[in-house]
């Protein structure tokens, strides 16, 4: 669990991470190191890269895309909101 101050893991504690590799995010990535953690109900929820959206093609798995500057939150049926915000604070820890 994070330390600091206003820094959190998602509501469920069921956070993971992945150092993938450097340059641009792959599809083929996300099949070797998200795809053994995610539970076939899952709901992606992600930026707008194309590499999320040709995985979850690929997969069949549900997923939704945000747009942060539009403050777009998404959910599916009766679930909470959701974003993508924390997640990107997350990233920004991760590289510091």
């Amino acid at each position: 669990m994070w330390s600091k101050r206003g820094i959190s893991r998602d509501r469920g504690d069921q956070t993971i991470d992945a150092v993938t590799g450097g340059g641009r995010l792959t599809a083929a990535q996300l099949t070797q190191h998200l795809l053994p953690k995610l539970e076939p109900q899952a709901l992606l929820v992600s930026d707008a890269n194309a590499a999320y959206r040709a995985f979850a093609a690929k997969h069949r798995i549900a997923h939704q895309r945000g747009n942060l500057r539009a403050g777009k939150r998404l959910g599916r049926g009766a679930a909470p909101a959701v974003h993508v915000q924390n997640v990107n604070a997350y990233h920004a820890l991760l590289r510091q």
